[in-house]
């Protein structure tokens, strides 16, 4: 409990840093007008967490039908739901790197279709006797589709 009691308060304290605000009407004359690229704000930084930590809770409890609901292909303003192929490698890939442990490293938002969360799991406890790794980074690229944040893989590496 008091674990997780940490992970929310790391959390709550990424989301403090990396506030920004928000923005429909950049004008400044009070035209009605609407920005046409999206604003990031606190709330979406918020939302990306959030989607992310559900995901990886999802694949530590080994829930990866969920988990595998959270991804898409997105294109353009489009999403579009995994093929079965693509959930049965990502079903192998849960299986063979277990996650018994995740760090979301930081993320990035340099524009409306340019966004990335990375994060580090651990798959298996690493002892005193052995130099192999035990942890892979991912990354996954959020977007917004239709004022809803969806989540893609983008890449991995082993550590």
């Amino acid at each position: 409990m008091k674990k997780c009691f940490t992970s929310y308060i790391f959390v709550l304290i990424m989301l403090t840093a990396g506030l920004c605000s928000c923005v429909g009407n950049k004008s400044g004359h009070g035209s009605s007008v609407n920005d046409t690229i999206p604003t990031f704000c606190a709330g979406d930084t918020a939302d990306v967490i959030r989607i992310t930590t559900q995901y990886l809770e999802h694949l530590k409890n080994k829930e990866f039908d969920e988990a595998m609901r959270m991804l898409y292909h997105i294109e353009g303003e489009h999403a579009y739901a995994l093929t079965e192929q693509e959930k049965a490698e990502l079903q192998r890939q849960y299986q063979l790197f277990p996650v018994l442990s995740y760090q979301i490293n930081d993320y990035t938002f340099s524009g409306p279709y340019d966004t990335e969360i990375n994060y580090t799991i651990t798959f298996f406890e690493k002892g005193e006797d052995t130099s192999l790794p035990n942890t892979m980074s991912f990354s996954l690229k959020p977007q917004r589709i239709n004022a809803v944040w969806c989540l893609s893989i983008l890449n991995r590496s082993i550590n």
